[in-house]
C-alpha cells in the first residue's frame, strides 16, 4: 500500500493540475484521447444496450457501418470499467484508467523488480524509472490502451517464477496473466509481450543445468504460450484472418518512419521538458531530433542511464537477458531506417543513395507484424529493461549508504523525483473539459428516431480520411446522443465506407462537382429511408480548450453560408444554432428514392469539368446501393476508358447486366444498362474492366493506382 500511495503521489505532482479535476478535464488536447474515451462508452453501448460483440461497430459511417477487428481485440480497459461507465459515464470511466494505468503499473513493476533484486529501494527507484519514462508519458495525451501495462510487468515476472520451479500450475498460471495483458491492445503484444516473453524463455532455457530440464522447460513453456494464444484466439481469430488474408490493408497508414525514433532520441527529451530551457536553440534541436513527440520520444532518462550501467556491472549474469532485451527492443525501436537526429543516414551505393535499413524493415514484411506502423513503441520493453537494471544500481546505492539512513533516503526519494521528471513531456500538464451542446441532451431525452448526419465527416481538408478533430469531437457528442453518426474513427478506416460518406456530403451541399452522382431532388425522401432524423452542420469554432489550428473542428464560415440557405429550402428551418452546431430535422415522407454511392475499387474525386465531378476506377468496382423498395431501374453511365482495349461490364449481385454504349462528339462514352429491379436485399453493383487496369503513378509515389475508367456521372433512373 505504501509502494501504491507512493507511484499515486508521484502521479498527481508531475501531472499537475489534473488532480485539481480528475472528475470532469482530460489530460492533454482533443485528440486520439476521445477515441479511447469513445471506446469505453461504445463497449458499454455495445455489450449491454445493443448486445452485440465490439468489432461490429455499427454506429460509425451510417448506413453502410463497419467491421473493426482491432476493436474486437482491445477488450480490457472497457471490461475493467464497464461498471464505471454504466454508472458515471465515460469520461469519469477515462481518468479513472488513466490512473489506474500508472498506479497499478508501478506496483507491478515494483513486484518484479523486487523479486530479482530483494530490495524495496531498489524496487521503488525502478518501478519509478519505468511508470513515468518518457516512452510512457507521451502516451498519457493521446493512447489509454498504450499506457495500460501492468499486466506487462506481471507476465515477466509471472515467467521468472515459473523458471525458479517450472511445474504446470506455475506454468498455467503464467499463461492466464500473458493472456490478460493480450486484452489490453493487439499491438502491444507485438511491441511489448513478444520480445519480453521470448528473451526470458529463451534465457530459462539456455540457462538449464541439463538436457532433461531443457526439454522440461521447452515442453512448459509452449504450453504457456498455447494456453494464452487459445485463450486470446476466440477474439482474436477475425484480425488474425483479415492480416493472413492480405485484407488488413485498412488497419495501416503512412508514417512508420516518422513514428521511429533517432539514435540520438535515446539521450534527448521532450523539448517541452521542465528541465529544458524554453524558446532556447536546445529546445529547438530537440524538437528535431524526437520528431513527433508522441510516438518517437525514446529518452532514456540520465539518473536511469547512469544506474543501469552501474546496475548491470552488480547484477552479473543476471543482467544477461535485460541487456539483451535493451539492446533488441532500442534497435527495433529506431524503426525500418537509421536516423541519427531526426533525418534518415543516406548511404551512397553504385552512384545512387538508400537509406540505411535495420532490422525492422524486414521483420515489418511478416503477416500479422505488418499490421504495426509504430516501431518507436518497442522502447517501452526497452524501458522495463534499464528499470530492472536501474533498480540493481539503486540497490546497491542504498546499501552503499546505510551508516547514514536520512542521507540515503533523501538521496533515494531525490532520485525517483528527478527520474520521473526527466520523463515528463509537458509540465504543467495540459488539460481540457469535454462539453457537449445542449441539443445533443435534448434529443438523447426524447429526440425523433433515427441517426445523424454529420457533417463535415470527412476532413476538409484531405478529403480522403476521416482523421481530424471535428470527428473526434463528433464521437464525444455521440457519447450523449448514442445515435448511429456518418463519421467516427479509431486507429483506421476501411476504405469501403468513403464513398457512401462523401456521396452523403454532396447530397446536402449545393456546391456542383462534389462528387458522380447527381444531387436528390427531393431530399428528405432521399434521407428519411436511409434512417436520418437529423443533420448536423459541425462549425469551425475555436473551444476554449483547443490550441492547435491545424486540425480544424468543422466547417468554415462560408461552407455553412453556402448549406445553411440549401437546408432551409429543402429540410426547413434549422431547430437548433449555437457558435458549435447547426442543426436540421428531417421531415417525414414517403420511402421512395434509391441511394446509390462507390464502393470498394474508386479513387477520390480528381478533376471537376465545367463542375462536374470525376472519379478514376480500377478494373473491379463496386457501388452501394440502398432501396426501399423493389423499383425498375437502368444504370446510366458517363466515362472515358484509359485504354481503348478496356471495355466494362456490370453485374447486379451474381445477375448479368447487358450495357449499350455510344460515343459523343467529345468522345466520351455513354453507357445505358438494360432494366434491372433494383430491392431491399441487394445492395452491391459490380462494375468490371474485362481487360484489366493500367498503372498511372510514377516510381516511388505512395499510393499506388491501376485504373481503368474515368468517369464523371452515375445515376439510377426509374423506369415505367
Amino acid at each position: 500500500m505504501g509502494v501504491l500511495a507512493a507511484q499515486i503521489l508521484i502521479f498527481v505532482i508531475i501531472t499537475w493540475p489534473f488532480a485539481l479535476s480528475p472528475l470532469s478535464r482530460i489530460i492533454g488536447w482533443p485528440g486520439d484521447n476521445l477515441q479511447h474515451l469513445w471506446s469505453l462508452w461504445w463497449a458499454k453501448h455495445a455489450w449491454l444496450d445493443l448486445g452485440q460483440s465490439l468489432d461490429h461497430v455499427s454506429v460509425f459511417y451510417y448506413p453502410v457501418e463497419m467491421t473493426h477487428p482491432l476493436m474486437g481485440t482491445t477488450v480490457w480497459n472497457q471490461f475493467l470499467l464497464l461498471p464505471v461507465t454504466a454508472l458515471f459515464g465515460p469520461t469519469v470511466a477515462y481518468n479513472t484508467a488513466v490512473v489506474l494505468a500508472y498506479a497499478l503499473t508501478g506496483l507491478t513493476t515494483y513486484a518484479l523488480i523486487r523479486y530479482l533484486t530483494h530490495s524495496p529501494a531498489g524496487a521503488l527507484f525502478g518501478s519509478v524509472a519505468f511508470t513515468f519514462c518518457a516512452a510512457r508519458m507521451s502516451h498519457i495525451y493521446a493512447h489509454l490502451a498504450n499506457i495500460t501495462m501492468y499486466w506487462f510487468p506481471l507476465g515477466a515476472l509471472a515467467l521468472l517464477w515459473f523458471g525458479d520451479r517450472p511445474t504446470w500450475r506455475r506454468a498455467v498460471l503464467a499463461g492466464i496473466v500473458l493472456w490478460a495483458g493480450m486484452l489490453i491492445n493487439f499491438k502491444s503484444i507485438i511491441t511489448f509481450m513478444l520480445p519480453v516473453s521470448v528473451v526470458l524463455g529463451l534465457w530459462l532455457v539456455s540457462t538449464a543445468q541439463s538436457s532433461r530440464q531443457k526439454a522440461r522447460y521447452v515442453l512448459l513453456l509452449t504450453m504457456i504460450a498455447v494456453l494464452a494464444a487459445g485463450l486470446w484466439f476466440p477474439i482474436g481469430a477475425p484480425l488474425l484472418r483479415t492480416a493472413t488474408q492480405g485484407d488488413g490493408g485498412f488497419l495501416l497508414n503512412f508514417g512508420t518512419e516518422s513514428n521511429s525514433a533517432s539514435l540520438l532520441g535515446f539521450l534527448a527529451p521532450s523539448w517541452r521538458n521542465p528541465f529544458v530551457p524554453a524558446g532556447t536553440g536546445a529546445a529547438e534541436f530537440l524538437k528535431k531530433v524526437n520528431g513527433f513527440w508522441i510516438e518517437a520520444l525514446v529518452y532514456v532518462g540520465i539518473s536511469t542511464l547512469i544506474l543501469s550501467v552501474i546496475g548491470a556491472r552488480r547484477a552479473g549474469k543476471r543482467a544477461v537477458p535485460w541487456l539483451i532485451l535493451i539492446a533488441g527492443c532500442g534497435i527495433l525501436a529506431l524503426g525500418p531506417f537509421l536516423k541519427i537526429a531526426g533525418e534518415p543516414v543516406m548511404l551512397q551505393i553504385e552512384g545512387t543513395q538508400h537509406k540505411a535499413a535495420l532490422p525492422w524493415a524486414y521483420l515489418a514484411q511478416l503477416p500479422v507484424l505488418n499490421l504495426l506502423r509504430t516501431p518507436g513503441r518497442f522502447a517501452q520493453p526497452m524501458m522495463l529493461g534499464m528499470a530492472v537494471l536501474a533498480g540493481f544500481g539503486a540497490a546497491w546505492m542504498y546499501a552503499r549508504l546505510k551508516r547514514w539512513p536520512v542521507v540515503r533516503l533523501a538521496t533515494l526519494g531525490m532520485l525517483a523525483f528527478v527520474t520521473a521528471f526527466e520523463g515528463v513531456v509537458v509540465f504543467p500538464t495540459q488539460t481540457f473539459g469535454p462539453s457537449v451542446p445542449p441539443f445533443f441532451q435534448q434529443i438523447a431525452q426524447g429526440g425523433k428516431p433515427g441517426a445523424l448526419l454529420t457533417y463535415p465527416s470527412l476532413n476538409p481538408q484531405n478529403p480522403g480520411t476521416f482523421e481530424w478533430l471535428g470527428t473526434e469531437l463528433q464521437m464525444l457528442h455521440q457519447t450523449t446522443h448514442q445515435r448511429p453518426i456518418t463519421s467516427g474513427y479509431i486507429w483506421r478506416v476501411d476504405d469501403t465506407v468513403y464513398g457512401t460518406i462523401s456521396q452523403l456530403e454532396s447530397a446536402i451541399d449545393p456546391a456542383p462537382g462534389r462528387d458522380i452522382f447527381p444531387k436528390p431532388d427531393d431530399l428528405p425522401a432521399y434521407l428519411r429511408p436511409l434512417g436520418f432524423a437529423y443533420v448536423v452542420i459541425y462549425k469551425h469554432y475555436k473551444h476554449q480548450d483547443i490550441v492547435s489550428t491545424v486540425r480544424l473542428t468543422g466547417a468554415q464560415a462560408e461552407d455553412v453560408a453556402r448549406i445553411r440557405p440549401y437546408l432551409t429550402e429543402k429540410l426547413g428551418a434549422p431547430i437548433y444554432e449555437d457558435e458549435e452546431i447547426l442543426a436540421f430535422e428531417v421531415p417525414d415522407t414517403a420511402a421512395h428514392a434509391v441511394f446509390l454511392a462507390t464502393q470498394q475499387g474508386w479513387y477520390g474525386v480528381e478533376g471537376r469539368v465545367e463542375g462536374n465531378a470525376r472519379r478514376w476506377m480500377s478494373d473491379q468496382a463496386g457501388l452501394y446501393v440502398r432501396a426501399p423498395l423493389s423499383t425498375t431501374m437502368r444504370l446510366e453511365l458517363e466515362y472515358r476508358p484509359f485504354a481503348p482495349t478496356y471495355t466494362l461490364q456490370l453485374a447486379y449481385g451474381d445477375l448479368p447486366i447487358g450495357l449499350s454504349t455510344h460515343i459523343d462528339s467529345d468522345g466520351q462514352f455513354i453507357a445505358r444498362s438494360e432494366p434491372f429491379v433494383v430491392g431491399p436485399s441487394q445492395t452491391y453493383i459490380r462494375l468490371t474492366s474485362e481487360s484489366g487496369c493500367s498503372p498511372i503513378d510514377p516510381a516511388g509515389a505512395r499510393v499506388k493506382r491501376c485504373v481503368a475508367f474515368y468517369v464523371s456521372r452515375i445515376a439510377l433512373v426509374p423506369q415505367p
